[in-house]
């Protein structure tokens, strides 16, 4: 997997910030080459070792789900509620596992395998596109369901937590 470190002292630098976790490459006996991507060749500078603290080795990131040779198919117009159960190793600090709002695009050559997710049911806030088979429990959104349902006011109880 490769190095990494978080700064500890950015010194005169601007691309370095206290608290943020970056990939190091060694540079000699004394410094880093610093990325924010696991590659070598995209460093932005040259820092001493001293300016960082080295994170141990992480376990291994899980492998991506199998992509079944069934996937559903979307529909266009319809809004899908699902569970994002996997996403790449660069995605995993801006893109929480979690529940998300699926859609197809019309004439899309790409939702047959693909889909456009977002952080709310009526499709205002896009995250992006990610595979299918990245989403478990992929269901078709029942607004009217998901709304909370109050009782008119004549029918409320008072509820006594104690027991008095």
């Amino acid at each position: 997997m490769g190095l990494q470190g978080i700064c500890i002292d950015t010194g005169n630098s601007t691309n370095l910030q206290n608290g943020n976790k970056y990939y190091l490459f060694p540079h000699g006996s004394q410094a880093f080459h610093a990325s924010r991507f696991q590659r070598e060749g995209s460093h932005f500078g040259t820092y001493q070792k001293e300016r960082f603290k080295i994170i141990e080795e992480q376990e291994e990131w899980p492998s991506e789900p199998i992509k079944p040779s069934n996937l559903p198919i979307l529909q266009s117009g319809t809004v899908y509620k699902a569970e994002l159960v996997w996403r790449k190793q660069g995605y995993a600090d801006s893109m929480p596992l979690g529940t998300y709002f699926l859609a197809a695009i019309d004439n899309c050559y790409a939702c047959a395998t693909d889909c456009y997710f977002y952080l709310d049911a009526a499709l205002t806030k896009p995250k992006g596109r990610f595979p299918l088979h990245w989403f478990k429990n992929i269901q078709e959104h029942d607004e009217k369901a998901a709304m909370i349902m109050e009782l008119p006011r004549s029918e409320w109880q008072q509820m006594n937590l104690f027991g008095v």
